[in-house]
């Protein structure tokens, strides 16, 4: 699970991702973040926005959408109705804003990147959300309160970068005598260039 301080704890009411795409669009824009009634509005015209994106884009996204389009994009206006990857598809094209999604990696224990849409609007200051992986999404802040402009700069991935080179130069120090006597034998092998070696 990510760090608290990291998520905002948008509400799992079926609207989490365009909760969480609004929110992080105010943010982008240096707006201060709406009230949970706002927020709660502006993901609902923006629900209804995508919907329409997809009717204008449909030759472009109905092959990628899952059973009957007409079916799924009358279901997709109801507002109880998770959002996935196509709607943060169609949410990049209608806010004209890239948007980056993150989750937590466990292993290294630091957020990662696992999907970037609308990278043709530019690729600085993307609106951030955060999947959880069983179908919730939230918004990103920084553990100081402000939004992220560099994800990699939080503590929690300079502490993670910083032990995986560790151990990376610790696997090389263990390697290294073995690949150097691997080399000297092959070395040995070639007798006219051993010279060189």
């Amino acid at each position: 699970m990510p760090k608290p301080e990291l998520s905002l704890g948008i509400p799992g009411d079926g609207r989490c991702l365009f909760r969480s795409v609004v929110h992080g669009a105010c943010l982008r824009a240096g707006n201060p973040s709406p009230n949970e009634n706002h927020e709660k509005e502006l993901a609902d015209e923006l629900r209804a926005k995508v919907v329409d994106e997809f009717i204008k884009r449909r030759a472009d996204t109905e092959w990628f959408l899952e059973g009957d389009f007409d079916t799924y994009v009358i279901q997709m206006r109801q507002p109880h109705i998770w959002g996935g990857e196509p709607e943060l598809l169609m949410s990049s094209h209608v806010l004209n804003a890239p948007i980056t999604v993150y989750m937590w990696d466990k292993k290294s224990s630091c957020l990662k990147i696992i999907a970037e849409y609308g990278q043709e609007y530019g690729k600085d200051n993307p609106i951030r959300v955060l999947y959880n992986g069983y179908g919730h999404y939230d918004a990103l802040r920084s553990p100081s309160g402000g939004t992220l402009s560099k994800l990699e700069d939080t503590p929690l991935c300079k502490k993670s970068i910083w032990i995986k080179w560790r151990k990376l130069i610790q696997r090389l120090r263990a390697l290294f005598p073995i690949l150097l006597s691997k080399f000297k034998t092959s070395c040995l092998l070639v007798k006219p260039f051993s010279h060189t070696c």
